[in-house]
């Protein structure tokens, strides 16, 4: 699998569009925090924490040569057909979000383009 690839695994994996968190339950990343009880697919990030993420993750699998911020978005397209954008202003700026469908969905997806059934860790358990 691509780092790409990998990340998103990891993603649907944890049930989770965070980062995973430290040992204090609040997930820090940049210019976030969040509270990391439980799973989070909220089905929306900001783009540039989402990317920061991805960043994070290739530096921690030893990618030399991790993505743009546009391949990585066109990657994970590919993989997730139904991520939608949008922009809202914050603060005086213009903010990015993509929207993704359910964590289900998400994951069906993922399957069908590896073309196996995954144990996700809900059904391990």
């Amino acid at each position: 699998m691509t780092t790409v690839q990998k990340y998103w695994f990891d993603r649907l994996m944890d049930g989770n569009m965070r980062p995973p968190s430290g040992g204090d339950g609040i997930k820090t990343y940049g210019a976030y925090s969040h509270n990391a009880d439980g799973g989070d697919w909220s089905g929306e990030i900001r783009v540039d924490h989402q990317f920061q993420d991805y960043l994070s993750f290739a530096e921690d699998m030893k990618d030399r040569f991790p993505l743009c911020e546009q391949q990585f978005g066109l990657s994970l397209k590919k993989m997730c057909r139904g991520i939608q954008k949008k922009r809202l202003r914050m603060n005086g700026e213009r903010v990015h979000f993509k929207i993704f469908p359910p964590l289900e969905e998400c994951r069906a997806e993922f399957q069908e383009m590896v073309k196996m059934d995954i144990a996700w860790n809900e059904d391990i358990e």
